[in-house]
């Protein structure tokens, strides 16, 4: 019985070589570096180092003047680094107005529970070296930053709640 050293040994010597493996393509490598749109606010990948818009009609959206509408990732310049590791992981997001046209201001609020927001921060942190984070700390941050507290339910379908029930108090009133 021969080993597999000796069998491609032999093999090396009597000329006879095995199928060779199929070739597959390599990946492309992603180029540019991610910046983030001046005008819609998502993130991409530049190729040149002057890009600050992420297609063309954003690029002619900002010529005409349009004012940016914030993307995915955009939030107010004012938040403090606990709101913005918050934002970006994903545990901050816009929760109102639902309806673009609205004229009610832009909300934000906290998009899972207090505690578990407050973990992964921590352990964001810890392994930054930036330190702990206290409750007090991380409250006083969400209120400074104006984020509201998670709710299972949006600010409108609260209101829509309430309004049914003093309806139907009233109607039990009524009766």
């Amino acid at each position: 019985m021969q080993t597999l050293s000796t069998a491609a040994h032999a093999d090396a010597l009597t000329g006879n070589r095995p199928a060779a493996a199929p070739v597959t393509a390599p990946r492309p490598k992603r180029a540019g570096r991610e910046r983030t749109c001046h005008q819609c606010g998502t993130i991409y990948r530049s190729i040149t180092s002057a890009s600050r818009y992420c297609s063309t009609p954003c690029r002619k959206r900002a010529a005409r003047g349009t004012t940016a509408t914030g993307g995915p990732k955009a939030g107010p310049d004012t938040w403090g680094p606990i709101t913005r590791a918050l934002r970006i992981g994903g545990y901050v997001g816009r929760i109102g107005p639902l309806s673009p046209r609205s004229p009610q201001p832009i909300t934000y609020g906290l998009l899972v529970d207090p505690d578990t927001a407050r973990a992964d921060l921590a352990d964001l942190f810890n392994r930054r070296g930036w330190g702990l984070v206290s409750r007090e700390e991380f409250a006083g941050a969400l209120k400074a930053d104006g984020i509201q507290g998670f709710n299972i339910r949006s600010p409108e379908a609260a209101d829509a709640k309430r309004w049914r029930d003093r309806q139907r108090q009233r109607a039990a009133r009524a009766c």
